[in-house]
């Protein structure tokens, strides 16, 4: 991690926030700034205060490229931080009045992808996952919803936690000890984060768990699914991907979680 080079430090401090997103609003100057992997980091307040968190993006872009076979985005995703709940509603209102409030916000605009956030206890989680939309974005002309939010809530927790400390593994492991599979075709058909229900997100995040750490065929499937959307090519099903390479895959689903942490 850096700091921004002075010339371009001191013209994007006094850059307002959405005038690059083609808003107007005036935005504050930014105090700090940094350069992490994949992004460039505005603070309404000293940059150090947040110094392992800026070390969690610096890992962020390089282990989504890893995981997932993406090739980083050459223009970096510019996130721009608040000291305080009341300026950060203040301005997003101002610039994105279409937008429901949301303690952090993921915008693209054309080739533009910033993350917006405020300081506050939960700013890791809310920043780890809006930045995963806003890499994903940046490296895919679209991505399904189910999956964008599953991958975000698997990269939402911390990094040394995420194969065993996200919220919804209890929850995943007795289901499926119970039998349950979550339906993929049920999934792929959501069409808006509205209609997404908590079972919804838990869902997701399961499958996303089981392709990046159960069978080699299941990761392979994920790659090669997000391979194809890169080129612009049409991928079809990734539920039918994952059938294709494992037959039994409901029992190989079941297996996974039931045997994770023994």
């Amino acid at each position: 991690m850096k700091a921004l080079p002075a010339v371009l430090s001191n013209l994007l401090l006094l850059m307002p926030l959405a005038g690059a997103l083609g808003n107007s609003p005036p935005a504050p100057v930014w105090i700090d700034a940094r350069e992490v992997s994949g992004f460039r980091v505005f603070c309404r307040f000293p940059a150090d205060r947040i110094a392992p968190l800026l070390g969690d993006l610096d890992g962020l872009s390089k282990d989504i490229a890893a995981y997932l076979g993406l090739e980083a985005s050459p223009r970096a995703v510019d996130v721009y931080l608040f000291a305080d709940a009341r300026e950060y509603a203040e301005y997003v209102k101002r610039a994105f009045p279409e937008v429901p409030y949301r303690r952090a916000l993921y915008v693209q605009r054309g080739d533009r992808a910033m993350v917006a956030a405020y300081l506050s206890p939960e700013l890791a989680t809310d920043l780890r996952h809006e930045c995963t939309h806003a890499l994903l974005h940046s490296a895919l002309p679209m991505v399904p919803l189910w999956l964008d939010e599953g991958l975000a809530e698997y990269f939402e927790v911390e990094p040394l936690r995420r194969a065993g400390g996200s919220p919804y593994l209890a929850a995943v492991r007795w289901r499926s000890r119970l039998g349950y599979v979550p339906s993929l075709e049920g999934l792929e058909g959501l069409r808006s984060m509205a209609s997404m229900t908590e079972a919804d997100y838990r869902n997701a995040w399961s499958w996303v768990h089981f392709m990046l750490h159960g069978p080699p065929e299941a990761r392979d499937a994920l790659v090669d699914y997000l391979s194809v959307i890169r080129q612009g090519g049409i991928p079809g099903s990734l539920g039918g991907r994952l059938s294709a390479r494992i037959p039994r895959l409901k029992t190989a689903y079941k297996r996974h979680f039931s045997s994770w942490g023994r």
